[in-house]
């Protein structure tokens, strides 16, 4: 199974230069993207159980804390959808088939404490094992 982490590790190979968190930030970083498991929404079993699937998902949010110029903000997080939306390629050892994101646009979340902007983007990596 994919992990957080594996996700994260590979989201660094197609949006590169940024600072990266898992779980949590400081919110004094004004420019930063942090991964957040998120649940997924039912299992994938293949006709003679999970043993036999060729193919599995991980659900995982991402946040955009961009800079205290809307503008900008928003930018960044088109920029990063565009590049979700497209995103293939291997982690580990699963190849990946499909990012699919749940809405059409990031999701503008608000300003934190100190007027940084926040959008998040809630996404399913659908992946195979490598060979499959």
């Amino acid at each position: 199974m994919i992990t957080l982490e594996d996700v994260l590790n590979y989201l660094k190979t197609i949006i590169l230069n940024e600072k990266w968190f898992t779980a949590s930030y400081d919110i004094n970083i004004p420019q930063l993207i942090c991964l957040y498991n998120k649940q997924a929404s039912g299992q994938v079993n293949a006709i003679g159980g999970a043993d036999n699937s060729s193919y599995n998902k991980k659900s995982f949010t991402v946040l955009i804390h961009w800079d205290k110029s809307f503008v900008l903000a928003e930018k960044r997080a088109n920029d990063i959808y565009q590049l979700l939306r497209k995103a293939r390629g291997t982690v580990i050892n699963y190849r990946i088939i499909h990012v699919e994101l749940d809405r059409n646009e990031p999701i503008y979340v608000g300003k934190d404490k100190i007027g940084n902007h926040e959008f998040i983007i809630n996404a399913v990596l659908w992946y195979s094992k490598e060979g499959n």
